[in-house]
C-alpha cells in the first residue's frame, strides 16, 4: 500500500500517485 499526503497541494497528490502507478507498470487509464 502507498499513502501520499500533500497538505497544501490538494491537486498534486493524485498526480504523483498516478505517475507512481504508471512507473510501476499500470496502464495510464487504470492509474488515473
Amino acid at each position: 500500500k502507498v499513502y501520499v499526503h500533500c497538505r497544501n497541494g490538494h491537486g498534486r497528490a493524485p498526480t504523483f500517485v498516478s505517475a507512481y502507478l504508471i512507473q510501476k507498470g499500470y496502464k495510464p487509464k487504470i492509474a488515473v
